[in-house]
């Protein structure tokens, strides 16, 4: 008797489900399948079905969907079901970049030529199996924040005041400025990253006048979105009463915040423990009632329409 190769009910049910997406796609307008299809696969990604969103966008991407691309892309980058692999990402990339569209087609969420530029000078800047290449990096931030994406804007704008290719222009105020503004956009779109660097030149004053009023308000934005960087920064102030008023309890919940956003075992872990402590045992029972019922509450919305005026100190 024959021996007979069943596969497993796991792979079964993946190959039957394909089937009915491109079944499905076949009975569509071809935009309105792309536009479906495109739906079902990022669900598949948000799910982390990894395997099936690769199996998605790679019929896509093979057929010329630039989104789908971008994915593929994005998926070799990150190593989200299929080997991490910085060379196939940069391959998928460049060919978003062949679409050169003026604008986002319809069918898909957002522009994926800004998102290609983007993570482009992230693999130039990080380096990795492609190599380091800060210009190439600088300038693919600089293309993805001219369509607009705050993570290019952000990217180009840490570039400028942080990478050491560009050390000689650091203290330079002109440079500073633009950072600033770069910033100002990235952190209005409501990036946390970029509301929290925006706090800290706010806070020294580089490329902006001096405001530590100004600074809270950011480092809140941020904070809100669970940006631990941010919550360890306010919870600073308000221990110190620097640029808020001091108050013990709002300090006990954005450390709390923070800790539950930081990697046990870690020096950032233990600093924020042994700061804990240090307050608990400075606050007295009504305080610590106050401060475990706001832990219970919901982080109120960050409105990124909102642009915080320079209040002075």
């Amino acid at each position: 008797m024959p021996c007979l190769f069943f596969p497993s009910l796991r792979y079964v049910a993946l190959f039957a489900s394909l089937n009915a997406v491109v079944i499905g796609w076949a009975l569509l307008p071809p935009h309105v399948a792309e536009a479906q299809s495109i739906h079902e696969g990022e669900e598949a990604l948000a799910a982390e079905n990894y395997e099936q969103a690769h199996q998605i966008f790679e019929l896509l991407a093979e057929d010329g969907s630039a989104h789908a691309q971008y994915r593929m892309g994005y998926l070799h980058q990150t190593g989200s079901g299929v080997p991490k692999n910085d060379d196939a990402a940069y391959s998928w990339y460049y060919r978003v970049l062949e679409h050169d569209m003026d604008n986002p087609p319809e069918n898909t969420p957002y522009d994926p030529v800004a998102r290609a530029y983007n993570n482009l000078a992230v693999l130039y800047s990080t380096g990795g199996s492609i190599g380091r290449d800060c210009e190439r990096a600088y300038e693919y931030y600089r293309a993805s924040a001219r369509r607009g994406l705050p993570e290019g804007q952000y990217g180009m704008a840490t570039m400028l005041t942080g990478d050491a290719c560009f050390s000689d222009a650091h203290d330079d105020m002109t440079v500073q400025f633009m950072a600033v503004q770069l910033y100002q956009e990235a952190a209005g779109a409501g990036l946390a990253e970029a509301q929290y660097k925006l706090g800290m030149h706010y806070c020294t004053g580089r490329g902006v006048e001096q405001s530590h009023a100004t600074a809270a308000i950011w480092w809140r934005e941020a904070a809100t979105q669970g940006y631990r960087r941010a919550q360890i920064r306010l919870a600073d102030w308000y221990m110190q009463g620097k640029g808020l008023p001091q108050d013990d309890v709002q300090a006990y919940v954005w450390l709390s915040r923070a800790a539950a956003n930081t990697c046990c075992g870690t020096d950032v872990a233990e600093g924020v423990q042994d700061a804990l402590l240090q307050l608990k045992s400075r606050m007295n029972e009504e305080q610590r009632a106050r401060a475990e019922a706001m832990l219970h509450e919901a982080l109120p919305g960050s409105d990124p329409a909102v642009r915080p005026a320079d209040s002075g100190e």
